[in-house]
C-alpha cells in the first residue's frame, strides 16, 4: 500500500511538471496541491506550484507556496531565496501592500549583500526602481532603469533587460513623452510575444503595455498588441489573473461588447475577491459604466458604491450618474472637487468631459468653454484618438450651448470620426445626437436615426429612448418574463493561441453553428452575439435548461459554461433592461467550462425535476443581497 501511495505522489509531480512546461496552469496546480496533499513538496516543486497558481488567478496560494519554499532554501542557497522573495515583494507591492513588499524586498537585499554581481543582484536592482515607481518616486525609478539595462545586457539577463524597459517606457509615457515610452515598449512587446521571455516576464510586460495604453487613452494600439497575444500564443499570456483581464474588459466596454465586458469583470471579482483590493475596486467601477450606459441607474449606484468603499474614485462615473438622475448641480459638485485636488493631465482628461458637460447643464456656459478649452490643450499634448474625440465633442457640445451652429457642426463631425478611430460606438452615438441638434431637419433624421440603430444593438435604453423622444415616436415598454442564457467559451484567447487563427475560426463557426441550431429548437431568441459567446432568451425555464444540457452534450472542441436565470426585465426598442440582465451575467461568471449554473428561480419555475450537484447561496458581485444559485449535474 505505501509503495501505491509514492506511485500515484510521483505520477502527480510529473503531470504538474508537464503541465506546467506547456502552460496548462490550472490542470499543473491541480496535481502538484494532490501531491503536496500526500507529502510535502519539495521546493523546486513548490517553486512550480506557486506558479501554477499565479496564472490560475490564485494569488494567495501563490504566496504561500513561496513563502515554504523560500522557507526551505533561506540557509541552503541564499541567491535562489533572495530571488523567491522578490517575486513575493513584487506579488505584495502590486496589490498595493507596500509595507508588506518592502520587507521582502528586505530580506531580498539582505541574503545578496555579499554575493556580488549576479543574475539575482540584477533582479534586485530592477526590483528597487519598481519600487521606487509604486510608491511616487518617479524620477528615482528613472534613473535607475539605464543601469538596470546595462547591467541585465551585460550578464543576458533577457526578462529584466526586457522588465526595465518596460518600466521606462512607462515612467517617460507617465512624464508626457508618450511617443518616446511607446518607442521602448513595443520592441519589448514584440519580444514578449515572440517567446523570448519567460511566462512571468512576458505577462507582465503585456499587463504593462495595455495598461499604460489605457490610461493613456491609446485604445487602439492596446487592441492591437491584444490581438496579436492571442495570435501567437505565448505561455502565461491568456492567464495572466485579474489585471489583464480587467483592461482587456475595459477595452471590451469601449469597444461596445458589453455583455463580454460584464462577465469578464464579474469574474475579475470572483478570482481576487479580498487579495486584491484596487483591482477589484476598478472592476467594480466598470460595471458601475456598463450599468450606467445601459440605464440601470440603481444598479451603476450600487457598483460606484462598492468601488468608494474599497478605497478607489468613482469619478467621473458618479458625476455621470448625477448627470443621468437630472442632478447638474451635483454633478458638477462632484467633478469641480476631484478636479481641485489633481494637475495629473490624464486624471484631468477624464474629469472634464462630465465637467464640461455639468457646467452647461447648469447653464455656466464660458465655464464649459474653459473646460472645453483644458480638454483641446490635453489633447494636443496626448494625440492619442481617444483625447482627440473628446475635446472635439466638449467643443462642440459648447458651439451648440452658444447658438453657434456651424462650428458646432464641424467640432461634432470631428468628434464622429474621431470616436470611430478609437473605435467607440457607444461614444459615436452619443456625438451624434449632439450633431443632429446642430444640423437641419433632414440630416437631423440621418444621423438620429444612426444613433439609435447604435443605442438599440449595445441595449442603451435611457439613450434609445432619448432618441425616440427627438424622432417624435412614441417609446412603449413593456415587462416581460423571460429565461435568461449567458454562454461563453472557457479560455477561448488560450486555444486561440494553441491553434492559430485559421483553425480557431473554424473551431469558433462550428461552436456558433451547433449552439445556434439548439436556440432554435428550444425556441430561443439570440440577443447577443459577445465573440465567443450568446446573450438569448428563451420563454420558459425548462427550454432554457434542456437547452443548457444540451449544450453540455453536443459541444465536444471547446468548453463551454452557461449561465440561466428566469426574470421579469423591460423590453423595448433597446432591447432588454433591468436588474435581471444583471444578474443572469453575474450568475454565468459563477461558472467554468463545462458548467451549468442556474439561479434557484429558475428551478422553481421549471416544471420538471432537473438534477443538481451543488446548491450555494451566494453574493452577486456589485448587486445588493444573495440568492440562491444550484450547478446542474
Amino acid at each position: 500500500m505505501a509503495t501505491e501511495v509514492v506511485i500515484d505522489r510521483a505520477e502527480l509531480i510529473a503531470k504538474g511538471r508537464a503541465a506546467a512546461r506547456s502552460g496548462s496552469w490550472p490542470e499543473a496546480f491541480d496535481a502538484l496541491v494532490g501531491a503536496d496533499a500526500s507529502a510535502p513538496l519539495d521546493p523546486d516543486d513548490l517553486e512550480t506550484l506557486a506558479e501554477a497558481a499565479f496564472f490560475s488567478a490564485r494569488p494567495e496560494e501563490s504566496v504561500a507556496a513561496r513563502q515554504r519554499a523560500f522557507a526551505a532554501v533561506r540557509a541552503t542557497n541564499p541567491r535562489r531565496a533572495a530571488l523567491i522573495a522578490m517575486r513575493i515583494a513584487g506579488a505584495q507591492m502590486g496589490r498595493g501592500a507596500l509595507a508588506v513588499g518592502l520587507g521582502w524586498a528586505q530580506q531580498a537585499k539582505d541574503l545578496l549583500a555579499d554575493q556580488g554581481e549576479c543574475d539575482e543582484a540584477v533582479w534586485f536592482a530592477w526590483l528597487e526602481a519598481f519600487a521606487a515607481s509604486e510608491t511616487g518616486q518617479g524620477e528615482l525609478a528613472l534613473a535607475a532603469t539605464d543601469d538596470v539595462i546595462r547591467r541585465a545586457g551585460q550578464l543576458g539577463v533577457a526578462d529584466v533587460e526586457a522588465l526595465a524597459t518596460l518600466l521606462k517606457g512607462q515612467l517617460l509615457t507617465s512624464q508626457g513623452h508618450p511617443e518616446e515610452g511607446a518607442g521602448l515598449i513595443d520592441p519589448v512587446m514584440a519580444l514578449a510575444v515572440s517567446g523570448c521571455l519567460g511566462p512571468f516576464a512576458a505577462a507582465f510586460v503585456y499587463c504593462g503595455t495595455i495598461s499604460t495604453c489605457a490610461s493613456t487613452g491609446d485604445l487602439k494600439r492596446a487592441w492591437e498588441w491584444t490581438n496579436e497575444v492571442g495570435r501567437c500564443g505565448v505561455t502565461g499570456f491568456s492567464d495572466f489573473p485579474g489585471d489583464c483581464r480587467m483592461h482587456r474588459a475595459e477595452l471590451l466596454r469601449i469597444r461596445g461588447d458589453w455583455a463580454k465586458a460584464e462577465l469578464e469583470m464579474a469574474s475579475v471579482c470572483d478570482e481576487l475577491g479580498s487579495w486584491h483590493t484596487p483591482h477589484v475596486a476598478v472592476a467594480h467601477y466598470e460595471l458601475g459604466e456598463l450599468s450606467l450606459r445601459r440605464g440601470d441607474l440603481s444598479a451603476a449606484t450600487e457598483a460606484f458604491a462598492h468601488c468608494r468603499e474599497l478605497g478607489h474614485s468613482p469619478l467621473p462615473g458618479m458625476a455621470s450618474l448625477e448627470l443621468a438622475s437630472g442632478n447638474s448641480e451635483a454633478a458638477l459638485a462632484l467633478a469641480l472637487g476631484e478636479l481641485d485636488t489633481t494637475s495629473e493631465p490624464l486624471t484631468r482628461a477624464k474629469l472634464l468631459p462630465v465637467a464640461v458637460e455639468s457646467m452647461l447643464g447648469t447653464g455656466r456656459i464660458d465655464d464649459a468653454r474653459r473646460a472645453a478649452r483644458e480638454l483641446r490643450d490635453l489633447a494636443d499634448s496626448w494625440p492619442a484618438p481617444l483625447h482627440q474625440a473628446r475635446a472635439a465633442h466638449a467643443e462642440g457640445t459648447v458651439a451648440v450651448a452658444a447658438g453657434d451652429m456651424p462650428k458646432a457642426r464641424r467640432k461634432l463631425t470631428e468628434a464622429v470620426d474621431w470616436w470611430r478611430k478609437v473605435p467607440a460606438p457607444y461614444d459615436e452615438a452619443v456625438s451624434r445626437v449632439q450633431l443632429a441638434l446642430a444640423e437641419e431637419p433632414a440630416a437631423r433624421a440621418m444621423h438620429l436615426e444612426a444613433a439609435l440603430e447604435t443605442f438599440v444593438r449595445l441595449g442603451a435604453v435611457a439613450d434609445t429612448r432619448g432618441v425616440l423622444g427627438y424622432l417624435g415616436r412614441h417609446d412603449e415598454v413593456d415587462r416581460v418574463t423571460l429565461a435568461l442564457m449567458f454562454t461563453d467559451i472557457e479560455g477561448s484567447t488560450t486555444t486561440l493561441a494553441e491553434l492559430g487563427d485559421t483553425a480557431w475560426l473554424k473551431v469558433l463557426r462550428r461552436h456558433d453553428d451547433a449552439l445556434r441550431g439548439l436556440f432554435g429548437r428550444y425556441g430561443g431568441e439570440e440577443l447577443t452575439g459577445t465573440g465567443d459567446g450568446f446573450f438569448v432568451g428563451f420563454p420558459t425555464a425548462d427550454a432554457a435548461l434542456d437547452c443548457a444540457l444540451d449544450i453540455q452534450r453536443s459541444i465536444e472542441e471547446v468548453r463551454v459554461r452557461v449561465g440561466v436565470h428566469y426574470t421579469e426585465v423591460s423590453r423595448d426598442q433597446g432591447g432588454l433592461s433591468g436588474r435581471g440582465v444583471h444578474e443572469a451575467a453575474r450568475i454565468s461568471a459563477l461558472g467554468s467550462g463545462g458548467d451549468i449554473v442556474v439561479s434557484g428561480a429558475t428551478l422553481e419555475r421549471a416544471t420538471k425535476p432537473y438534477r443538481t450537484r451543488e446548491i450555494r447561496t451566494v453574493g452577486l458581485k456589485g448587486l445588493p443581497g444573495e440568492m440562491q444559485v444550484a450547478y446542474l449535474a
